[in-house]
């Protein structure tokens, strides 16, 4: 298992639906609570907020009838699309938050909702989809590892299909900061000292964060059939990223056509 992965089944049995917001009002066990259902609205009103952006910008008609989720979760996003389609499959590295999202599409009788454990190969998901979301994941994964999923990933959508990645390509951060944090991610005792002064548990991972060189994102739609592309930039504290709307084409003509320059 690589070292993110391994991070990230500690974050699914510790905490899980913290780590997948890192909201503060989301901290510790909320199953069983009234922050549940906030939990999930805030979500819902998201998903509609993501749809009209594809319907203003890419597909007026857009309505997906089946869509996956990469790295799902707890099943966060995953649930409120399963109200809008007729599957909805999501996938996650993390078992324990696998569990948790079986239980929340159980509990809501969706049955139209699937869920597998991811591996770079996505060798555990059929078919393709109408719609691909990840938010908040690409980031958490090394580049050229992100890389080739990506293109995995744009591979599985149908004709005319619609992809939203998120995903980080700078930071804020002083060079002091970066430097600690590089510390943190190659040196187990630094982190088991800095987490002990920080008050956690020595064994608590640090979540990695990588930036995505732009060019090479790019480099790699204008190679596949990307019909269109719409992008809204972020901003989570120091880190900079971009939401990427993208449109596989429906037809062969993929690149718009310059006229002749006079």
């Amino acid at each position: 298992m690589k070292r993110a992965d391994k991070h990230w089944e500690t974050y699914g049995k510790e905490d899980p639906y913290y780590w997948v917001t890192t909201q503060e009002k989301f901290k510790g066990d909320i199953s069983e609570s009234e922050k549940l259902d906030t939990f999930f609205n805030e979500a819902d009103q998201y998903r509609e907020k993501l749809f009209q952006i594809i319907r203003n910008r890419l597909d007026k008609n857009f309505n997906p009838k089946r869509v996956l989720d990469y790295g799902c979760g707890v099943g966060r996003i995953l649930i409120p699309m399963a109200k809008h389609c007729e599957e909805a499959v999501g996938t996650d590295i993390s078992q324990p938050m696998l569990d948790k999202a079986e239980l929340h599409a159980e509990e809501l009788g969706y049955k139209h909702v699937k869920l597998a454990l991811s591996d770079d190969s996505l060798s555990r998901i059929e078919g393709k989809f109408d719609f691909i979301h990840s938010i908040y994941v690409f980031q958490h994964i090394p580049i050229q590892r992100g890389m080739i999923i990506l293109e995995r990933l744009l591979r599985r959508l149908n004709p005319g299909g619609v992809a939203m990645i998120q995903m980080t390509y700078s930071n804020d951060m002083s060079k002091h900061r970066q430097f600690l944090d590089w510390m943190k991610m190659n040196f187990p005792l630094f982190l088991e000292l800095n987490n002990l002064i920080h008050l956690r548990k020595p064994d608590t991972p640090i979540m990695e964060m990588h930036n995505y060189p732009m060019n090479r994102v790019e480099e790699l739609l204008h190679k596949m059939d990307i019909a269109h592309k719409y992008t809204r930039y972020t901003k989570d504290g120091p880190f900079r990223g971009v939401m990427l709307f993208i449109q596989v084409s429906s037809n062969e003509e993929q690149y718009v056509t310059l006229p002749e320059i006079p």
